[in-house]
C-alpha cells in the first residue's frame, strides 16, 4: 500500500523514546490510523514485534475490555518480553470514556510503557489535557497540505515546489518554469481538498461522492457521539453559512438570524467545529483599541473538500475563488500566530502573521490596496506578502520590501 510520508513525521519522532504520552488529533480520516500503523512498523523493525501493539476502540470489545479493567489489559500484553519496553498505539481514544483518568493512571503505574494515542477531537473532549498536564505531548495532523498532495500526485513536482517555494524568513522573489502545472493541481487542491483517500482518487466524480460520505460519518460520529442528536442539525446550519462566508467577519447576530439558533447554542456549535478540526477561527489583529476591531473573528475550513461537498459546488463563480484562496494562504500559514487586520473605517488586510507584524493579502491580481499601504504606514513592517495567481515580483514602498509570489509558490 502507497505510503505518503507526512510532514509532522519528524516532529513526533523526536519523542518516541521519551517517557511522556504522545496524542495525534485532527479531523476524521485524515491519515492518523496510517501514520499510528506506520509508527507501529518503525517500532517494530526497532524493537521487535512482541512489544509493539495496536489497539483500535472503534473495535467495542476492546474497548469494553479497557475501559473495565485497564490494568489487566496492560499486563496482558505485559506477559511477554516483560523486561522490554512496551510501545502501546491506541486509536481513536475518544471513544473511551475518561479516557485522560485513565491513561493518568496507566502512566504511573507503568513507566516503562509507552502510549501513542490517537483521536478525531481536541484533547479537552476527553479529558486527556486535564488529567495528563505535563505527560502528554500534542501533534495536530490534518488532511493533506500542498505540499503532501503534490507528494502524493508527482515527486518531481513536489521537489521542485519545496525548491522555489516562499519564505517569509528568507524573502525572496520566487517563480518556476513549471508554475502553471503547480497552479492546476492547487486548482483541484481548492477543488477537492486533501483528505488522502480523496487525494489518492483519480475520478472526479467518485472524490464528491467520497466527500459526500466524510462530511455525514463526520456528523454522526463526531458531533453526534460526541455531543448528542441535539446539536445535529444545528451543526449542519452554520457549517452551511460558514461555507458560503469564507474570508469574511463573522458576526455572531446575523448567523444566529439566519440560521435560527440562539447566541448561546451559536457559540457552543462553534467551539464543536473547532474542537472536531472543520474549522479554525482567526481573530482580528489590534494594538489601538480605539480604531481597530477586537472582537468578531473570520472561521476557515481545515479542508476545502468538505466545505465544497457541504455546498455541493465544486465549480466556483470569481468571488468564491478568491475566498477559497483566502482560505488556502489560511492553511499555509495556520501553525503560525495568525490573525486578521480590519479598522473601525473598514480597512481590512486579510492576515497578519503576529511574530514579525508581516501583512499577507490575497488577490486574483497583484495590486497594492490603500488598507495595504494604511497597515504599513502604521505599523512599519520590514516585508509585506501580496499572494496572487501568477505574478512575481518585488517592489519598495514606504521603507517595507513588499513581495507579490504566486499562490502556488506559497
Amino acid at each position: 500500500m502507497l505510503y505518503i510520508p507526512r510532514e509532522i513525521e519528524p516532529k513526533i519522532k523526536q519523542f518516541i523514546e521519551d517517557r511522556e504520552v504522545l496524542a495525534i488529533t485532527g479531523p476524521r480520516q485524515c491519515g492518523k490510523t496510517t501514520l499510528l500503523n506506520h509508527i507501529g512498523e518503525e517500532l517494530s523493525e526497532t524493537h521487535g514485534t512482541t512489544v509493539v501493539h495496536y489497539i483500535s476502540f472503534e473495535d467495542e470489545l476492546e474497548k469494553q475490555k479497557f475501559k473495565n479493567d485497564p490494568r489487566a489489559f496492560i499486563e496482558f500484553y505485559l506477559r511477554v518480553e516483560n523486561g522490554k519496553r512496551h510501545f502501546f498505539l491506541f486509536d481513536e481514544i475518544q471513544y473511551v470514556p475518561d479516557a485522560g483518568k485513565i491513561l493518568k493512571l496507566l502512566f504511573d503505574v507503568y513507566p516503562k510503557a509507552k502510549f501513542i494515542v490517537t483521536g478525531s477531537a481536541t484533547l479537552d473532549i476527553v479529558g486527556l489535557g486535564r488529567y495528563l498536564v505535563g505527560r502528554v505531548v500534542l501533534f495536530s495532523l490534518y488532511p493533506f497540505s500542498f505540499a503532501e498532495m503534490l507528494r502524493a500526485k508527482d515527486e518531481k513536482i513536489f521537489l521542485e515546489y519545496r525548491q522555489n517555494r516562499f519564505s517569509v524568513e528568507n524573502p525572496a522573489v520566487v517563480t518556476s518554469v513549471f508554475l502553471k502545472q503547480l497552479s492546476k493541481y492547487l486548482q483541484e487542491y481548492i477543488t477537492f481538498g486533501g483528505y488522502p483517500r480523496i487525494v489518492l482518487e483519480p475520478d472526479p466524480g467518485k472524490k464528491s461522492i467520497l466527500l459526500r460520505n466524510i462530511f455525514t460519518t463526520y456528523i454522526e460520529k463526531d458531533v453526534v457521539t460526541l455531543f448528542g442528536n441535539t446539536y445535529r442539525e444545528k451543526a449542519v446550519n452554520v457549517l452551511r453559512y460558514l461555507a458560503e462566508i469564507v474570508g469574511q467577519v463573522v458576526n455572531f447576530q446575523d448567523v444566529s438570524q439566519a440560521v435560527s439558533i440562539y447566541h448561546k447554542d451559536l457559540k457552543y456549535v462553534l467551539s464543536i467545529l473547532e474542537q472536531t478540526y472543520v474549522v479554525i477561527s482567526v481573530k482580528p489583529f489590534h494594538k489601538n483599541v480605539v480604531t481597530e476591531l477586537k472582537k468578531n473573528p473570520k472561521y476557515y475550513f481545515v479542508d476545502f473538500g468538505l466545505r465544497n461537498a457541504l455546498l455541493d459546488r465544486f465549480r466556483f463563480t470569481m468571488t468564491e475563488q478568491g475566498g477559497l484562496f483566502e482560505n488556502y494562504v489560511f492553511q499555509v500559514l495556520k501553525d503560525r500566530r495568525l490573525f486578521f487586520w480590519r479598522t473601525t473605517n473598514k480597512a481590512e488586510v486579510d492576515f497578519v502573521l503576529a511574530d514579525r507584524t508581516i501583512p499577507i493579502e490575497v488577490k486574483a491580481q497583484a495590486r497594492i490596496t490603500k488598507s495595504f499601504l494604511s497597515f504599513i504606514k502604521n505599523y512599519q513592517p520590514q516585508i509585506g506578502v501580496i499572494a496572487s495567481v501568477g505574478e512575481s515580483f518585488e517592489e519598495q514602498r514606504n521603507g517595507t520590501r513588499i513581495f507579490v509570489v504566486p499562490l502556488a509558490l506559497l
